[in-house]
């Protein structure tokens, strides 16, 4: 009985430690196929610059990747990096001049929209959009690291 729950904490131990990382397009768009190949699947998404996608595992010269609505497929490698990002994931987000929602308004943006991490203060994130705009958004309001 010891030896099964030997084995068993071993498995689980070797499950949590391959969990997924996080990456982010680093191209304008990048193409997420259906497999790890260029001649034998086709496009199911193309994700804008600066997309965060949760990296399952490697085959070859791609990742298996998924995004925040569990959207997943396969991404070149050479389009992923490591900077830290986020999208939207509520309908509307309010970005401000500075780390909370007493400071004014700068833009909105909506759901889907991607953006770079330049620094975090307590629950908000200050984030710089494709366009070099920046502002502060809640973590509440977007979905990454």
């Amino acid at each position: 009985m010891r030896l099964l729950l030997g084995i068993m904490l071993i498995f689980l131990a070797g499950v949590i430690s391959a969990s997924a990382e996080m990456g982010a397009v680093s191209d304008d768009l990048a193409e997420i196929r259906n497999a790890p190949s260029f001649s034998q699947s086709f496009v199911t998404i193309l994700a804008p610059l600066h997309y965060p996608l949760y990296i399952h595992e490697a085959k070859g010269d791609f990742y298996m990747v998924s995004d925040y609505l569990n959207n997943s497929g396969w991404i070149e490698k050479s389009k992923i990096n490591r900077t830290r990002t986020v999208v939207v994931n509520t309908k509307n987000s309010s970005l401000h001049s500075g780390p909370g929602s007493d400071y004014p308004l700068l833009f909105k943006a909506q759901e889907g929209v991607a953006f770079k991490v330049l620094r975090q203060d307590g629950n908000w994130v200050q984030v710089e959009n494709e366009n070099g705009m920046t502002g502060w958004l809640s973590l509440n309001q977007v979905w990454g690291e």
